[in-house]
Order: structure tokens, then C-alpha cells, then sequence
């Protein structure tokens, strides 16, 4: 799909590609999607640096974001961090002393 495709486009070049039984799912995630991240500046604005989407997306591909600072806690040293990459995180709740 081109990038400046129209809404029509887009959706011709979607009906082909999206499996009838994902349509609906893809359609109301994709909402979902767009509420929680892509939000109105209205409403706070986007948060592309929340994106898992960013790199496919022309806005957020080319937005400046603030770097942000990791702080690592692990004696180890960090092997092959890249910047501008989706990775999860699993959090743990510190024990209560």
C-alpha cells in the first residue's frame, strides 16, 4: 500500500489481504490502537514512543523523540542494547521490607 494512500485504497488493498475471520478483530484493535496511542492532541497527545507500530508508520518513523534513560540495576553488563528497537520488559514488584 502506498503511504498517501486514500481511506478507499487502503481499504480495497485490506479486504484482499486481512482473512474474513480477523477483519473484525483487526478493525476494533486497530481502534484500540489508535485511542490509547495515536490520540487526538486534544487528549494528550500521541505517544509514538509507546508505539509498537512506530517503524511502520510515517509520522512516528520520522519523529525526534526524547532519548530516555534505563537504568540498570543487573551487575551484569548489558549485552547489545540498540536503540530505536521494540522489546518487553517484565516488571517484579521490589519485596516490601
Amino acid at each position: 500500500m502506498r503511504p498517501q494512500a486514500s481511506a478507499e485504497a487502503a481499504h480495497a488493498v485490506l479486504e484482499q489481504a486481512v482473512p474474513d475471520d480477523c477483519k473484525l478483530d483487526l478493525h476494533v484493535n486497530l481502534i484500540a490502537h489508535g485511542r490509547a496511542i495515536c490520540r487526538a492532541q486534544g487528549n494528550g497527545g500521541s505517544r509514538c514512543g509507546d508505539c509498537s507500530l512506530r517503524s511502520h508508520c510515517a509520522y512516528g518513523k520520522n519523529l525526534r523523540l526524547k532519548s530516555s534513560t534505563i537504568l540498570i540495576t543487573s551487575k551484569k553488563s548489558p549485552a547489545n542494547i540498540q536503540r530505536d528497537t521494540d522489546f518487553f520488559v517484565t516488571l517484579k514488584a521490589r519485596p516490601k521490607r
